[in-house]
């Protein structure tokens, strides 16, 4: 299957089983009446909440740390508190067409006054991974809290979402497809926007205890099975935070950096003319003869016993 048609299938399919519960737990949490849900094949679901009270109301967040919740006023708002992590983040009047962006893993809470119209799309952040992983964007997904807003829907990232209400609001046959679109068109934003927000801190590289430690692991280890994972430990880094900085400290993915080390060794190996061509695969940690010998000629232009050939 070609490469692009690979990835567009991994980040279409739903990410998370329990999805699809996100609505449902926002809605016992708020207890306010919505007009309608949708589901998106990517994973990313939502809801249109139709506040026709006047009076004040508490509206938590009930859901773990596994989405970003983008709300979108449909109306305006006489007033709004709202807070993250038990700091007040704003507060005062939200117009029609303002919009933000919060993890659910910040605990947001808000007070509203007011009646209001507002579309919130839930965005497990494992489909923002998956992408990142997919289309080998580093890992730019933010490690703390996100907060990000506007005061009008012309961001790219609450026009896919004023889409979202239009694509409803059509009722025709595409209208399935339109959401889709919208919600796969809103994975590429958010994460574009958190690399426009990325700053030379977060570009940071390896410190110099961590470049040293990653070295020697990696001369002792590099033959063994060696994943992203394990890398990551050894630098006491995150995942994803730990790709970032690996590539700018090294020119190379963590991944690329392993098997440039397997064939430097088996290079030296075959100038030494010692063991099998099989034995040198098999020593420098690839999984056979023909996969080894793939992989060298791509990086030295002639297959293993010809490179042994002409360092005679």
């Amino acid at each position: 299957m070609p490469r692009n048609c690979y990835k567009l299938t991994m980040i279409t399919d739903p990410v998370s089983p329990d999805a699809s519960t996100a609505v449902a737990i926002m809605k016992e949490g708020w207890n306010l009446s919505t007009a309608w849900d949708f589901d998106a094949a990517n994973g990313i679901t939502g809801t249109f909440w139709d506040k026709r009270c006047e009076a004040a109301h508490h509206l938590p967040c009930n859901l773990s740390d596994t989405h970003l919740i983008l709300s979108l006023n449909a109306s305006d708002i006489a007033h709004a508190d709202v807070s993250l992590e038990g700091r007040r983040q704003y507060s005062g009047e939200m117009k029609r067409g303002s919009w933000m962006l919060v993890s659910s893993g910040s605990t947001p809470d808000a007070v509203t006054k007011g009646a209001f119209s507002l579309l919130h799309v839930y965005i497990p952040i494992n489909l923002l991974r998956d992408a990142c992983d997919a289309y080998d964007l580093g890992g730019i997904i933010p490690e703390k809290a996100t907060y990000m807003h506007g005061t009008n829907s012309g961001h790219p990232v609450a026009k896919h979402a004023a889409d979202l209400i239009a694509a409803h609001a059509g009722n025709d046959r595409l209208r399935g497809l339109r959401i889709d679109t919208s919600c796969q068109g809103m994975v590429m934003e958010i994460l574009r926007a958190f690399d426009a927000r990325t700053d030379q801190r977060h570009r940071q590289s390896l410190t110099p205890w961590q470049h040293a430690r990653l070295e020697a692991y990696l001369q002792e280890e590099f033959f063994n099975d060696i994943d992203l994972a394990q890398l990551a430990e050894v630098a006491g880094l995150s995942k994803y935070h730990f790709l970032r900085v690996f590539k700018s400290s090294f020119q190379r993915t963590p991944m690329a950096e392993v098997t440039e080390r397997r064939l430097s060794h088996a290079a030296d190996q075959l100038r030494e003319n010692s063991p099998s061509i099989t034995q040198i695969a098999l020593k420098c940690g690839f999984s056979d003869h023909s996969h080894f010998s793939a992989i060298f000629k791509r990086r030295f232009g002639v297959t293993p016993s010809r490179y042994r050939q002409m360092s005679r």
